[in-house]
């Protein structure tokens, strides 16, 4: 018999529990829909975390705990526990780093534009590069910023402001006052803000620094290597030395004394060192999951991608939640353009210490190799804020803003490098290029000259991390600056001494075939430089022009289509395509153009280009007509071997073009038509870091009539 039962008093317990989880349900999804309606704006994401944060809505909200990637809601309130610290990411792209016991308010813009946020008590680095005004307000003055970086804390006291870069007005109702770069203020209750003098105002955010961890081990040994790698990070060098050869004699057996001291070598771009130094550690703490990641890192600093992925997925089986293991796996697969298994070790090692700037500059290079600048660069500024001191990570923000066409604030960003580590290269290097392509030859030529000075006496530079490739940077010609200047004999002396240095070098070889460029009888030499240049040059979609590729076209230097001093020289390899037209045209019916169109995907690489230079000539029968067309590709088969396709095609018809004693001494009938057809097949492969073999076969097809 069946009952049927309307009384709900009389209902089974489990019909209560489920009419119990069905109210519940309906409840808790409505207060969900009421919460999501009242956050209207979002005005932060959380990109970084370590301890303790917690957040409130607004006023009459419980504080809930923050978790990675969380949005916040205009009107929010944070606070960062004892010994924590977060990172967000505002709406408007400025990017703060709350340090611990910090407590701030997050508020949306007001009507003038301006972002605002309140800061109660602690201390926030903040870099901004947004257009527009952002205010902070603090309980003793206001700052108002126009796109700059800063630090700024408030305690019991009064509110302390340091400028790293651009102007903050510190502002109350007693006055206010203007300060620049390394300029530092205060302001107290009921008084105007004062400059104030700080002996290095990088000391300010010194707890920004990313300090790299290592093997615990409960003896002296142990904590020399802590205050190494503290040392190191605060650019004291010569004391970080001291304190690692303390460690390692405190105990020979101490793997992190050996590690700490791989971190000193690296820092002072002896690789080698740091190599045998992480062997080491690696050999005294085979179970360490930490001390193979770390070794996996300097295997690729070395190039030597197999290695490092074999130490890398090492470290990963002792230790899963190694977050540098990932990030090595990230860099191998970067360097193997495999780049969605990059983005996917970086992401998990964000995911797993999102305090390391390291693969946030893994990420962003992965996405602007996809050809995402602006994702790219954001996660590359993240990585900054993250450690501010690191005159790498500064290099490469600025490399991105200088994609982005924003010539000032690249600039700003290398000069901050050149200051961190005197010692880099990189930054100069890179200044120079966006020097020479803004018509400063001079300056450019001095940056170029201190970046080899810098760099073992090597004209060309080459990345001592290998974080990536710079590819493109190292196919910019360097020689256009020597050319510039007239100072094509130093182009070739610095091209001997880098091939002196590094045979397999292809900018090395492309320096010295530009040198060459300015001489007629080094025709055949500059073809055979320029050959070697492309069978060593990895993926890239910067094309060469297709005269470059031909001799003896009859044309006078300068009176062909050149490039102008305002070409776009790209800092980053990335996919894409790229569309390059240069043309000339002057008297006697003097017309000439070039066009290329090139493309970079994943791991192929190609370029269509087309010459064309026609010319009447200044007497009878001295006219010339050329085209030339070609095309080129090139495949990645792996990390360490290219194949490349090049097809050739050539016409020219010309009258009679020598120059003779006598000026009058022409032949009225002689008359000249070439056709040329190339073909050219090539292959490159690495089998070791120095060790490489090239192979290049070519069919052509003259007739020279």
């Amino acid at each position: 018999m069946i009952r049927k039962n309307s009384n709900p008093s009389t209902l089974p317990r489990c019909g209560k529990l489920i009419v119990f989880f069905v109210i519940f349900y309906v409840v808790s999804g409505a207060t969900q829909l009421l919460s999501a309606s009242e956050c209207k704006t979002r005005v932060a994401r959380v990109v970084s975390l370590q301890g303790e944060v917690e957040v409130r809505p607004h006023d009459d909200a419980a504080w809930a705990t923050v978790t990675l990637n969380d949005w916040l809601c205009a009107g929010s309130r944070l606070r960062v526990g004892a010994n924590s610290s977060t990172g967000l990411i505002l709406h408007d792209e400025t990017l703060l780093r709350l340090n611990e016991l910090s407590v701030i308010t997050l508020n949306a813009q007001n009507q003038d534009g301006v972002s605002l946020l309140e800061l109660l008590k602690g201390v926030v680095h903040i870099i901004s590069r947004i257009t527009g005004s952002f205010e902070v307000w603090t309980p003793y003055a206001n700052a108002l910023v126009e796109g700059t970086e800063f630090g700024l804390s408030v305690d019991d006291m009064a509110t302390h402001i340091v400028v790293f870069e651009g102007v903050v007005v510190a502002a109350n109702s007693a006055g206010s006052i203007e300060l620049g770069a390394n300029q530092s203020g205060r302001a107290e209750k009921d008084q105007a803000p004062v400059r104030t003098v700080l002996a290095n105002p990088r000391d300010a955010v010194v707890w920004t620094l990313y300090y790299p961890p290592l093997p615990e081990q409960p003896d002296r040994a142990y904590e020399l290597a802590k205050q190494t790698v503290t040392a190191i990070a605060q650019n004291r060098l010569d004391e970080a030395a001291d304190l690692a050869r303390q460690g390692i004699a405190a105990n020979h057996r101490s793997a992190a004394a050996y590690m700490a001291r791989s971190y000193v070598d690296q820092a002072r771009y002896d690789i080698s060192a740091a190599l045998a130094n992480s062997r080491k550690a690696a050999e005294l703490a085979p179970d360490s999951g930490l001390t193979q990641a770390r070794l996996a890192e300097v295997w690729l600093m070395n190039a030597e991608s197999q290695a490092a992925r074999k130490s890398a997925e090492k470290a990963i089986s002792l230790d899963s939640q190694s977050a540098l293991a990932h990030s090595v796996l990230g860099f191998s697969s970067l360097r193997e353009v495999n780049l969605d298994d990059a983005k996917g070790a970086f992401e998990k090692a964000i995911e797993l210490d999102s305090s390391a700037p390291l693969p946030r500059l893994g990420l962003g290079l992965a996405l602007t190799r996809q050809g995402e600048l602006a994702a790219g660069r954001r996660e590359i500024e993240t990585a900054v804020l993250l450690d501010p001191n690191s005159a790498l990570l500064r290099s490469y923000l600025g490399k991105a803003y200088y994609e982005e066409k924003r010539n000032e604030t690249a600039a700003a960003q290398f000069d901050l490098a050149k200051e961190l580590d005197r010692l880099d290269p990189t930054a100069w290097f890179y200044d120079a290029i966006r020097k020479q392509s803004q018509n400063r030859p001079v300056e450019a030529l001095n940056d170029i000259q201190t970046s080899i000075d810098l760099n073992d006496n090597r004209a060309v530079y080459r990345s001592r991390l290998l974080l990536d490739q710079d590819e493109a940077a190292r196919n910019a010609s360097q020689a256009r600056i020597y050319q510039d200047l007239g100072f094509e004999e130093l182009a070739r002396k610095e091209a001997y001494r880098s091939l002196q240095t590094s045979a397999h070098s292809h900018s090395a070889h492309r320096l010295l075939a530009d040198s060459y460029s300015e001489k007629p009888l080094y025709e055949k030499a500059r073809l055979s430089e320029l050959l070697q240049s492309q069978l060593f040059q990895p993926l890239n979609r910067t094309p060469i022009q297709p005269q470059l590729s031909t001799s003896s076209l009859g044309i006078l230097s300068g009176a062909g289509p050149s490039t102008g001093f305002s070409e776009y020289t790209p800092l980053f390899t990335r996919n894409g395509l790229a569309i390059q037209l240069n043309a000339v045209g002057g008297s006697n019916d003097t017309a000439g153009d070039d066009l290329i169109l090139s493309g970079l995907q994943e791991r192929i690489a190609f370029s269509l280009g087309q010459f064309h230079y026609e010319n009447d000539g200044w007497r009878e029968n001295n006219d010339l007509k050329q085209d030339i067309y070609d095309g080129f590709l090139q495949l990645s088969l792996s990390p360490s071997s290219s194949i490349q396709f090049e097809y050739i095609y050539q016409e020219a018809e010309r009258g009679d073009l020598a120059f003779r004693f006598d000026p009058t001494d022409i032949f009225e009938v002689e008359r000249n038509d070439l056709e040329r057809r190339l073909g050219r097949i090539g292959l490159h492969h690495q089998f070791s870091p120095g060790s490489h073999l090239i192979l290049s076969a070519i069919y052509q097809d003259l007739r020279d009539s």
